[in-house]
């Protein structure tokens, strides 16, 4: 079984995460060999937001990544990082 796995850090901004995923999806829909025409329609969305995801474009709900993982016969998988607290010097 393939995942969408992104660890999720701290971060100021939401971008590095929405790339992370987006590339994931990339990555498995290439391992599979399908067009976003066809797995867009498995995942019940359309193919322009499927590609604005797999750029990183939009804040994907946990309903729609259910979805696209379903149609990739992958797995979502989410974990967090506590934040690093720096040591007084």
């Amino acid at each position: 079984m393939a995942y969408i796995s992104t660890l999720l850090p701290h971060m100021e901004n939401t971008t590095d995460s929405k790339s992370k995923i987006g590339s994931d999806i990339q990555r498995l829909r290439g391992d599979l060999g399908e067009s976003v025409i066809d797995l867009s329609g498995k995942a019940g969305i359309a193919r322009g937001y499927w590609y604005e995801v797999e750029r990183g474009e939009v804040n994907v709900t946990i309903e729609t990544l259910e979805a696209i993982a379903r149609a990739l016969d992958a797995d979502v998988e989410v974990r967090f990082s506590p934040k690093r607290r720096r040591r007084a010097s």
